[in-house]
């Protein structure tokens, strides 16, 4: 069995990557316009597949894959299949995020 590797950073701790702002979305058909969020955003697709466009090109998110944008960076949402897409995640600081100094 194997064990988890645990950092000896005492700064960085569970409460210290609570994000900013939970988010959870159902959409039906529907589509995201083109936006940009001051954080990282860190989601995982849970049913649906989610297509959109991120540097440049386009993108898809499939059922139980975890999709990470960074802050500052434009990019859409919308449904594949329209029929249904649900995502669940968090927008999370930059400074809470190691490594993004």
């Amino acid at each position: 069995m194997r064990s988890a590797a645990h950092s000896s950073n005492p700064s960085l701790s569970a409460e210290s990557f609570e994000p900013v702002e939970r988010v959870t979305n159902r959409l039906v058909g529907a589509a995201f316009s083109p936006h940009r969020h001051d954080t990282y955003t860190v989601a995982v697709t849970m049913a649906g597949v989610q297509t959109f466009n991120y540097r440049g090109e386009m993108r898809y998110s499939l059922p139980g894959q975890v999709l990470i944008l960074h802050p500052d960076e434009l990019h859409d949402g919308h449904c594949h299949d329209e029929i249904r897409l649900q995502l669940l995640g968090g927008l999370y600081s930059a400074n809470t995020c190691p490594g993004s100094a």
